[in-house]
C-alpha cells in the first residue's frame, strides 16, 4: 500500500510539473531559456517577462530558442539582486514598466550609441520613441539631478529606491509622473517642479521618509491616491489652489496633513 501511495504521489508530481505555465494576465505559455522567461508575440519575436539569475553583469541576448528578443516586460527582472550592470542589445525596441526597478544593486545600464529606441544620459535609461524616463538605477551614484529636456513622462518607478538621489528638479518639458515613480527613494529630500507637470500617479513619492520640501507647479490638476503617503518629514509643501483633483489618501502620515498651502 505505501508503494501504491508513493507511485501515485510522484506521478502526481510529474503530471505537475508538465503542466505548461502561463504568464499572469494572459494566455500566453511561459518558455524557458537559461534564466529567462518570456512569451512569444504573434510576429514570433520573444518578450522576456522573468529573469532568474543574479550575476553582477548581465547581457541581455538577442534571442532566446532562435526567436528575436524585442521585448522587456513591466519589472521583468523582480528578482534582480546582485545585478550591478545589464547590457541591451539593440533587437530590443519595447520596454514595460521598468524592468529593473527590483535590482537594488544596479549601477549601471549599457546599450550602443547607435541604439534604434534607446538611450543612457548621464547613467538614466531613457525611451526615445515616447520620451520616457524609464530608469534611474538604484545605485547610479548622483545626489543632485535635472530630468533631461527630451523626456515627457517619468516612467512607473523609474526611480524606485534610488539610494542616492537628494534633490531632483522636473523641467516643464515632463507633463506627467506615472505611478510609483519615487517610491522608496529613502534619501531624496526636495522635489522642484518647474511648470508643466499636469498628473502625479499614486504612489508616486510614496515612503520618501526624508521629503522636507515640495514645490509643484501651477500647471498640476491631479494628485494621485496616496502620492505622498508615509512622507512623514514633508511640511514645506505648496499646491496650486486649482488642483482640485486629488486622490484618496494622497497626503496620509504626512504632518499636518489637509493644512498645506494653497498658491
Amino acid at each position: 500500500m505505501k508503494k501504491l501511495i508513493s507511485l501515485f504521489l510522484l506521478c502526481s508530481c510529474m503530471l505537475f510539473l508538465s503542466l505548461p505555465v502561463f504568464a499572469e494576465g494572459r494566455d500566453q505559455q511561459i518558455l524557458f531559456s537559461g534564466d529567462y522567461g518570456y512569451i512569444l508575440l504573434p510576429d514570433g519575436s520573444a518578450e522576456i517577462i522573468q529573469h532568474s539569475g543574479g550575476h553582477e553583469s548581465e547581457m541581455i541576448p538577442p534571442e532566446l530558442d532562435g526567436h528575436t528578443v524585442t521585448t522587456i516586460g513591466d519589472y521583468a527582472f523582480e528578482n534582480g539582486k546582485g545585478i550591478k550592470s545589464i547590457s541591451i542589445p539593440d533587437t530590443i525596441i519595447s520596454l514595460g514598466a521598468n524592468p529593473f526597478a527590483f535590482c537594488p544593486d544596479l549601477v549601471s545600464i549599457w546599450i550602443s550609441p547607435e541604439h534604434p529606441a534607446l538611450t543612457v544620459k548621464d547613467g538614466v535609461l531613457i525611451d526615445k520613441t515616447d520620451h520616457r524616463l524609464i530608469c534611474f538605477p538604484a545605485e547610479l551614484f548622483t545626489n543632485f539631478y535635472t530630468v533631461p529636456s527630451e523626456v515627457e513622462i517619468i516612467g512607473e518607478r523609474a526611480f524606485f529606491n534610488s539610494q542616492h538621489l537628494v534633490t531632483i528638479t522636473i523641467p516643464e518639458n515632463v507633463k506627467r509622473i506615472a505611478e510609483s515613480a519615487f517610491s522608496v527613494c529613502v534619501y531624496l529630500e526636495k522635489v522642484t517642479l518647474l511648470g508643466g507637470v499636469e498628473e502625479i500617479g499614486d504612489y508616486a513619492f510614496h515612503l520618501c521618509e526624508r521629503l522636507q520640501s515640495v514645490t509643484l507647479s501651477d500647471s498640476v490638476t491631479k494628485i494621485g491616491r496616496y502620492a505622498f503617503l508615509g512622507c512623514t518629514k514633508l511640511k514645506d509643501l505648496t499646491i496650486p489652489e486649482h488642483s482640485k483633483d486629488i486622490g484618496e489618501g494622497a497626503f496620509l502620515q504626512v504632518p499636518n496633513q489637509g493644512g498645506y498651502s494653497l498658491c
